[in-house]
């Protein structure tokens, strides 16, 4: 109870991510990009996204060089905040000069059209209404648990990689630093896989495509985790250079699967968004980044506190029970992908917008294509 400050901020910086600039960016995408045009753009979009968090992880490691950074850890905190407060400012300008832009580029009926349901939009969505929009579309429901796997598998990944990298560096300034260096890498990785996706998009289609994030996982988590547990359980955890090494491991592991999911699962994620109609594509949208990716992360969150309250606080020993979860949330995850590439072409989707089982055809979507990307 006396440190609720520190956990307020920690859950707004979650929800700053996925349900601001996560949520208005890609909707704001889907508004003013063709179908044909999305293949191409959406993995391209995150360039400069991940140029930012390259540029984040050199800003955090240059923080820890400051004097004294274990003792001025309030410093770092000011300086981060400043910058991201200058530079959330900045994104609503350019936010609000796009989307002008694009309403000027819409004329006669579709700008009636878009005018009517935006009218719609604006009406309030309670919990409950969006929860029992998840339940109504199929494609909504196979979306919302891709979203959910996806935070409960990387959540389970990061707290096993984290509390290694907490006893390899004890230090604030070490552990910041590590972390620096990660989203650095992560960055550049996620950069160079966005070149690459488009390629694999056209050439493999999207299933391939938006099951290169869960497979990854499958493999190189799982191998991630039995290294762990083994160096728990068999070797006493007492063994500096294997340590160092399943560190290492899970940061590879961190860097590939967010490189892939930025790269490959969420444009394969938006393109789905774009084939649906106005109101899936909005009310949808809304229900799965706020609700879905929330209640994956906050329900994994909870799962992990019991299973400590269990094991008497202790995060190495309840390793094989997380592998399990991880395990299983992926396998959902991967079925929920074959279950779209299978039903995209039903009734709940236009048989123009993406064929997910290949290459992406041209698009005949009169308002998708009215705003160019």
């Amino acid at each position: 109870v006396r440190s609720w400050t520190f956990t307020l901020f920690y859950v707004v910086a979650e929800l700053w991510g996925d349900v601001v600039l996560s949520l208005l960016f890609w909707g704001l995408a889907n508004e003013t990009t063709s179908v044909k045009d999305a293949a191409v753009l959406y993995p391209l979009f995150g360039v400069g996204a991940n140029v930012a968090q390259t540029c984040a992880g050199q800003m955090l490691k240059l923080l820890n060089t400051y004097p004294g950074a274990d003792t001025g850890y309030v410093f770092q905190i000011n300086v981060l905040m400043a910058t991201c407060i200058s530079l959330g400012l900045m994104i609503v300008l350019v936010h609000h000069f796009i989307y002008s832009w694009s309403r000027k580029k819409v004329e006669g009926a579709a700008l009636e059209r878009k005018s009517t349901e935006k009218e719609k939009e604006q009406v309030n969505t309670s919990f409950l209404e969006a929860v029992k929009y998840l339940a109504s579309s199929a494609s909504i429901r196979a979306l919302a648990v891709m979203a959910v796997a996806q935070g409960v598998s990387q959540n389970i990944l990061e707290v096993i990689f984290k509390g290694h990298l907490r006893v390899l560096c004890p230090t604030t300034g070490a552990y910041s630093s590590f972390l620096g260096d990660v989203a650095t890498v992560t960055g550049i990785a996620t950069m160079l896989m966005m070149f690459v996706s488009p390629l694999i998009f056209m050439r493999l289609g999207w299933s391939r495509a938006a099951n290169t994030t869960p497979l990854f996982l499958i493999y190189g988590g799982t191998t991630f985790f039995t290294g762990c547990i083994i160096n728990y359980y068999a070797l006493g955890a007492q063994n500096p250079t294997m340590l160092l090494g399943l560190v290492m491991a899970g940061a590879a592991c961190i860097v590939f699967s967010k490189a892939a999911k930025f790269s490959l699962f969420k444009p394969a994620e938006e393109m789905v968004y774009i084939g649906l109609d106005k109101e899936s594509r909005t009310k949808g949208k809304a229900a799965i980044d706020v609700v879905g990716s929330q209640f994956g992360k906050g329900g994994c969150s909870c799962l992990q506190q019991g299973l400590l309250l269990v094991a008497g606080g202790s995060l190495f020993s309840i390793m094989p029970v997380l592998l399990v979860v991880f395990m299983l949330t992926l396998k959902e995850w991967v079925a929920a992908v074959d279950k779209l590439a299978t039903t995209q072409m039903g009734s709940e989707v236009p048989s123009e917008s993406v064929d997910l089982s290949c290459p992406l055809p041209e698009s005949n979507n009169p308002e998708a294509g009215s705003v160019g990307a």
